[in-house]
């Protein structure tokens, strides 16, 4: 178990803005009981206030997770789009020759 918080301990010393930006959504969570998305979406945690630490725990993982998420299956929904109607014009270039 040492190993591997000392791992992750090292992961996050080079990556100081990655866990800078997951404590403001933490906190983010806390404060306004709900954390946004890069696109201004919400998700609420209206339990917050009364959650357990286990609970919170939970929310928390949430609240980071969250944004990353959401943003991921953005791109690969507009990657899929792309890519079928790039498909899709190349079927039909042929038609207006």
């Amino acid at each position: 178990m040492k190993d591997a918080k000392k791992t992750v301990d090292l992961w996050y010393n080079d990556r100081k803005e990655v866990l800078q930006w997951q404590e403001e959504r933490k906190k983010e969570a806390h404060e306004l009981h709900c954390v946004h998305t890069l696109l201004g979406r919400a998700r609420r945690f209206p339990l917050m206030a009364q959650a357990n630490k286990y609970q919170k725990g939970h929310i928390e993982r949430a609240a980071i997770n969250t944004p990353v998420q959401v943003l991921n299956s953005f791109y690969l929904a507009n990657q899929y789009c792309v890519s079928h109607s790039s498909i899709k014009l190349s079927l039909y270039s042929h038609v207006s020759q």
